[in-house]
């Protein structure tokens, strides 16, 4: 098993992390955001009702992002993580997604690519 340090070594700092899960929270709310069309094709009050629901969710994605900047403004540059949120973190399921917030790969500016993992059944 790999010693505390050296997990730290290759890993983000907690501002970081907190920026890159703005980022994610925030390109989700840019998805919620397209799911509009779905409304055309319904009657009227369900097409309300999904606008509606699609048009909250995205201003909350949005507001989370916002807080999470914030927090990551807050937070010294050099912070590291907890062991702990490392652990969760490396247990997230959707890797594209844990490999963005664990600076393995940059994060893209829009990542329309990311499907999330496959699963067989």
């Amino acid at each position: 098993m790999s010693s505390s340090s050296e997990i730290q070594g290759d890993l983000p700092t907690m501002q970081a992390l907190l920026l890159s899960l703005a980022h994610e929270v925030a390109a989700q709310a840019r998805s919620v955001e397209s799911l509009h069309d779905l409304a055309t094709g319904s009657n009227a009050a369900q097409a309300l009702r999904l606008g509606q629901t699609v048009d909250i969710a995205s201003q909350h994605l949005l507001a989370l992002a916002s807080v999470l900047e914030s927090l990551a403004a807050s937070t010294r540059a050099e912070t590291d993580l907890p062991l702990r949120l490392v652990h969760t973190l490396e247990a997230l399921p959707l890797s594209a997604l844990r490999d963005r917030l664990l600076a393995r790969v940059p994060v893209a500016a829009n990542d329309d690519d990311d499907s999330g993992d496959m699963e067989l059944l």
